[in-house]
């Protein structure tokens, strides 16, 4: 483009940087605000994740002293919308899950050492969703079995 001077403004000194430096700021700005956009419409569709949620395990037996060390996070498969996820993960970082022993209905482990305990994890799925009151439909709890003894 030629003006009435007779200088084409291509030839102009850093005048095509700044063009170039606008669209490139423009394009990255439309970019960020299509993935967030992308990212909240996906947190409405229902989806499963795992996630990493902090256990107490409270109501030991009198006179009885843990002697295993039982887990302090328990990975529970979730599946629901991705906001329910996104808030029980959250949830998860301030409040741990508590878990009585006495009502865990633990069973002796068959085998030479009779005083090794365990707890299939699928049973503790009702007490876990009642303590979570989360809107995710817990799958499956990992590990399956919780193995632990008394002193």
């Amino acid at each position: 483009m030629e003006k009435n001077d007779g200088i084409h403004s291509e030839n102009i000194p850093g005048k095509g940087i700044k063009v170039k430096n606008r669209n490139i700021l423009v394009f990255i700005f439309f970019l960020f605000l299509s993935s967030a956009l992308w990212y909240l419409d996906s947190l409405g569709n229902v989806t499963s994740a795992d996630i990493r949620y902090p256990v107490t395990f409270t109501h030991v037996p009198k006179n009885k002293v843990l002697s295993a060390e039982l887990p302090s996070r328990l990975i529970l498969s979730l599946k629901g919308t991705g906001y329910s996820i996104l808030r029980t993960k959250a949830n998860a970082s301030k409040t741990p899950l508590e878990i009585d022993l006495s009502k865990s209905g633990y069973k002796h482990a068959t085998g030479n050492n009779t005083s090794e305990l365990y707890i299939v994890s699928s049973r503790l799925i009702p007490g876990i969703a009642s303590s979570l009151k989360s809107d995710c439909e817990i799958a499956s709890v990992k590990p399956d079995t919780l193995y632990f003894s008394f002193k």
